[in-house]
């Protein structure tokens, strides 16, 4: 659309033929009306709004709509600004919940069609294996027919270190079908039956297994962390299996472990780990509370995403927590959060449906 040139005083009669219009249209009109900048002082009222509040124009220009407001209204007016806030944040949670099952449903198909071609190596790498070490006759026989012997064929192997390195390619698919399994956990729900659990128990037991987990004793001082208990007064049952949980929260101290001693200039002069178990109306609440270095908004966004990991290349999958968060969110219709700041450690929180 084109629009018309106009001059200067063109423009100011236009301005003020909108203004007449404005004016009246907001006196006139049959609805309470005020103009404000933000939520500060009321700078023009209409008639309408005067009558609402019972007041003259003069004694309601220059206060803000608070100071009309009686408390009983403000506290509801505050609650609703509650649930609202709330009602956001239970989105952001469905959206990410949403986002969650779509990138689990991905990997779980990346890994059936990784999983068939994965087997088929790893049998032929033990197959080659077994016919290069094994002092079976077939294997001394073709050592005969290529006109020489089964043991100058394994010292040859063991020279030029064959052997070790087709045992370290199974080694590698052997860890790699670990990752499959992982993956298709993301899509299927244990059939197994899932029974009523004394969290406080699990927790001990995990903690024991933590202690003498190999990986956390090799790659970080376990024993060096303090522990500390805060458990709630009349805590009910968890349904939940319980060795699905356990894995959940070994994952969770790995992780812990990692974020305090990977880091040594933020290492604190105590690294200390809180579990924290309470309840509440229909679940049981577990809290894993670290404090180390903390992670920033980003991070704490994807931490769950599968294949997602703050670690250098060939240490780890990134799989970890994105499979604990699918073992509670869609294996035991639970829930599962990470809170978190830069400099101010991180609280995984766990809630499972009371048995």
């Amino acid at each position: 659309m084109d629009i018309p040139d106009l001059d200067k005083e063109e423009l100011q009669d236009a301005l003020a033929e909108s203004e007449k219009k404005f004016r009246l249209a907001f006196d006139s009109s049959a609805v309470g009306k005020s103009l404000s900048f933000a939520s500060g002082p009321f700078f023009r009222v209409n008639p309408k709004m005067c009558e609402i509040l019972g007041y003259s124009s003069d004694e309601i220009i220059g206060k803000r709509a608070i100071d009309f407001t009686h408390p009983d209204d403000l506290e509801l007016s505050k609650h609703n600004v509650r649930a609202l806030m709330a009602g956001k944040k239970a989105e952001e949670m469905i959206i990410h919940s949403e986002k969650m099952m779509s990138i689990g449903g991905l990997a779980a198909g990346m890994a059936h069609e990784i999983n068939n071609p994965l087997a088929g190596i790893l049998q032929n790498l033990q197959v080659v294996i077994n016919r290069l070490t094994k002092d079976i006759p077939v294997n001394e026989e073709a050592a005969r027919k290529a006109g020489t012997d089964f043991a100058a064929i394994k010292a040859f192997m063991e020279d030029r270190k064959i052997v070790k390195q087709l045992e370290s390619a199974y080694d590698a698919g052997t860890r790699a079908t670990a990752i499959v399994r992982n993956m298709l956990s993301f899509v299927h729900k244990s059939a197994s039956r899932k029974l009523p659990c004394n969290l406080l128990d699990v927790l001990d037991k995990t903690l024991e297994l933590a202690y003498s987990d190999y990986d956390l004793k090799k790659e970080y001082d376990f024993k060096k962390i303090k522990i500390s208990k805060r458990y709630g007064a009349d805590i009910p049952k968890a349904l939940c299996e319980e060795s699905k949980i356990q894995q959940v929260i070994l994952n969770i101290l790995k992780n812990a472990a990692q974020a305090l001693y990977d880091n040594p200039e933020a290492l604190p002069e105590r690294p200390e780990l809180v579990f924290t178990l309470t309840s509440e109306p229909g679940y049981v609440v577990l809290s894993i509370a670290d404090n180390g270095p903390g992670m920033d908004a980003q991070t704490q966004k994807r931490i769950f995403e599968p294949f997602f990991t703050t670690k250098p290349p060939g240490q780890g999958t990134g799989l970890g927590l994105s499979v604990s968060y699918f073992i509670i969110v869609e294996d035991h219709n639970g829930k599962m959060t990470v809170d978190s700041a830069p400099g101010q450690g991180t609280i995984f929180t766990i809630k499972l449906l009371c048995g």
